[in-house]
């Protein structure tokens, strides 16, 4: 039998059989790649909002602390500045900053010299700093950690994924991990460094019991 002369029901099953393939395959893509659209949605609407830039939107003016659940901190690979990587897991056993911001923000750009002061007086201490740069332009950001003299990693979170996974929602916003890979304090807004000091000091003062555990992706 020729293709001409295929039966058709037997033409209707391939055809329906390709079209269900091709659902699934686009169930996956959009499983896949939803959350990282999600952000670049979100980039575009606040840049186009903001003129340019989405500095008038995800900032967070207001310094507070936030209330969150101890949990496992989630694992990251961060690639920095440098072209280094770091990631959290290779610093447990010690106090974790993390710090989100980007160059436009207004907030991040007022605490860069509290950051800068309180990481260069913990050097030598059990505490590791670490800044992700998010929603910035290409370059601006590593001209904005060159500028405000950060001795510790940083780097751009290039697809969203380490942002979305720690749940930001503005900048700047800060975590802070203990010794044993959890969550343990969350801050936005801009920080002071009587603020951020006390914080670190008081986690290296009360280290956790429990065994460590860091959740990897």
């Amino acid at each position: 039998m020729t293709s001409s002369e295929q039966d058709p029901a037997i033409a209707t099953a391939t055809a329906s059989e390709g079209s269900a393939s091709g659902r699934r395959k686009w169930f996956i893509l959009v499983g896949a790649f939803g959350p990282l659209a999600l952000v670049a949605a979100l980039l575009v609407w606040g840049t186009i909002q903001g003129g340019g830039r989405p500095g008038g939107i995800f900032v967070n003016k207001t310094p507070s602390d936030v209330s969150i659940n101890r949990s496992q901190a989630p694992d990251f690979v961060l690639t920095t500045f440098n072209g280094d990587s770091v990631t959290l897991s290779e610093h447990l056993g010690k106090v974790v900053f993390i710090d989100f911001w980007a160059s436009w923000c207004a907030p991040c750009r007022q605490e860069a010299p509290v950051l800068k002061a309180v990481s260069d007086a913990m050097v030598g201490e059990d505490v590791a700093f670490i800044g992700i740069d998010v929603w910035d332009r290409p370059g601006e950001g590593r001209t904005f950690a060159r500028r405000s003299g950060w001795n510790y990693p940083s780097g751009i979170d290039q697809n969203g994924a380490i942002t979305i996974e720690y749940g930001v929602k503005g900048l700047p916003e800060k975590f802070f991990v203990d010794q044993n890979g959890n969550l343990v304090k969350k801050f936005i807004g801009p920080i002071t460094v009587d603020r951020l000091t006390s914080i670190i000091n008081e986690m290296l003062a009360n280290p956790p019991a429990e065994p460590a555990a860091l959740r990897r992706n």
